[in-house]
């Protein structure tokens, strides 16, 4: 079973805790609990155009993802849609070494509203609302070249092993995976004829020129099924079951080139791929109280129960200065594990001036400590060192969101939003970058009594941390700072 040495560089900076080499088994699924934990809300240009700041106005599909009370304001039924092109550039510098690297994706959000007159005059109108949303999207491509590195990642492996029978390197063990393959490799070898001494085919403990290329596109996309209804004109209620799917994939090329003049190795790659499939199930529950022009909302989330597959596949190749050539693949892994995401609440404001201005706030609490792996059935694995690093490792987060719309004209409205993000570390993390993000968004909409279109475009920015070899080697991290940017346009019919 060599996931338990499985290896995801964490898409949202959570290698410092998680690092390649961590000593502790199933580490790398420690950056999964978070990974799936975030939600960027991709919903509907309305909300986006106000940087989802909407858990207190309604009539909007994209309402069953942030508080699926606003569905209980419609009055009519509603069919719509979106298109997107997402955007995700990355900046990677240490010590002035600075590459840039971009990747783009698109989504697709759809969804329709039904909504039933009802003989009760206390609740005149229930509606009904299938919406389907991509929640986050995990493209990403970046180039490091040209690095030096303090030391070879071959010395971490090679304490490791040090007073370990090479038997164990021959078969793949689960606690020696990585370093089977420098074995196999002839990176790793014995020393005169030992069986648990080694030694490495060049001075590992001086610099390296390193380049590494990562390649990552994958997203979480969301089957909404919510009801609502508003009642007595003074409080709206809904609720949503969420089906959700994730599916991951990622290719990693390290190279490292040694400067050690005597070795008679040119370089060698290691090569990870790695895919990640799984679905979940959540639940939302919101309302909304009118009083008079102020809305006051609040929704509550459920943690999101994911039972998810890895598929795994690594090999290094050791290229010699005299032409041949050293590969070795492992054995591909596969395997079954169980992650339950923290739930998150959202308290919200819309304060509407008359015809004209609307203004909306958001302000969402998520609780990333909370975050835990369990077992699937038929794979026991421990993972209660995992779960303690999860809960050291990251706190609560807390998010702001406002939004404000204007009407322009009568069939013309124009929006600007902004965000902000607290930390998810927690001070034990030792987080080097600026563990904050912020965002801003604008857009307009055109509407009429049957028909809307509109667009929206939408930044974030936030930096983590990247670590190619163990932290206590590398010192310093890389810091890399990501800019995600999206372009979204859309349209629907009211009915």
């Amino acid at each position: 079973m060599t996931f338990c040495k499985r290896h995801i560089a964490a898409l949202l900076g959570v290698v410092l805790a998680y690092s390649f080499f961590s000593t502790s088994a199933l580490a790398q699924n420690e950056s999964d609990v978070f990974r799936y934990s975030k939600r960027n809300q991709l919903g509907s240009v309305r909300t986006m155009g106000l940087s989802g700041a909407y858990g207190a106005l309604g009539a909007d599909l994209a309402s069953s993802g942030i508080n699926p009370a606003g569905l209980g304001m419609y009055r009519r039924s509603d069919a719509g849609g979106t298109l997107g092109i997402y955007t995700n550039r990355v900046e990677s510098s240490l010590d002035n070494n600075l590459n840039t690297t971009n990747a783009n994706g698109t989504f697709t959000n759809v969804g329709v509203n039904l909504t039933i007159p009802s003989i009760n005059p206390s609740a005149p109108f229930f509606s009904f609302t299938f919406y389907h949303q991509t929640s986050a999207v995990y493209d990403e491509r970046y180039n490091i070249e040209g690095l030096e590195m303090p030391n070879s990642i071959l010395e971490s492996l090679l304490a490791n092993v040090q007073g370990v029978n090479f038997s164990y390197l021959d078969n793949f063990d689960n606690n020696y995976f990585y370093e089977s393959l420098a074995w196999h490799a002839y990176l790793l070898d014995t020393v005169n004829n030992s069986i648990n001494q080694y030694e490495t085919p060049f001075l590992s403990q001086l610099p390296v020129n390193v380049s590494y290329k990562r390649q990552g596109e994958g997203h979480m996309s969301d089957n909404n099924f919510s009801a609502a209804y508003t009642a007595e004109g003074v409080f709206s209620v809904g609720a949503t079951i969420t089906s959700s799917s994730i599916y991951y994939q990622q290719n990693n090329i390290r190279t490292e080139t040694p400067s050690d003049l005597n070795s008679d190795i040119e370089y060698f790659e290691f090569n990870e791929s790695f895919t990640t499939t799984g679905e979940g199930l959540n639940l939302k529950i919101g309302v909304i109280g009118h009083v008079n022009k102020l809305k006051l909302g609040f929704a509550w989330h459920s943690p999101t129960r994911y039972l998810l597959t890895d598929i795994s596949s690594y090999s290094m190749i050791n290229h010699w200065k005299n032409g041949g050539i050293n590969d070795a693949y492992a054995p591909d892994s596969y395997f079954e594990y169980i992650i339950k995401t923290p739930s998150r609440i959202i308290a919200s404001t819309a304060l509407i001036l008359g015809k004209k201005v609307i203004i909306s706030n958001d302000y969402e609490r998520v609780n990333y400590g909370s975050g835990r792996l369990e077992n699937e059935e038929f794979y026991v694995a421990d993972f209660s060192g995992q779960n303690q690093a999860v809960e050291n490792t990251f706190t609560t987060s807390h998010q702001f969101r406002q939004g404000i719309e204007v009407r322009m004209s009568k069939k013309f409205r124009a929006r600007l939003g902004g965000t902000f993000t607290t930390s998810p570390y927690s001070v034990s993390a030792q987080v080097a970058s600026d563990e904050y993000s912020w965002g801003y968004s604008f857009g307009g909409e055109f509407r009429n009594d049957k028909f809307y279109a509109g667009f929206a475009f939408t930044s974030t920015r936030s930096e983590n941390d990247q670590y190619l070899i163990s932290p206590q080697i590398q010192g310093e991290p890389i810091i890399q700072a990501r800019v995600s940017s999206l372009l979204l346009v859309g349209g629907g019919l009211r009915f």
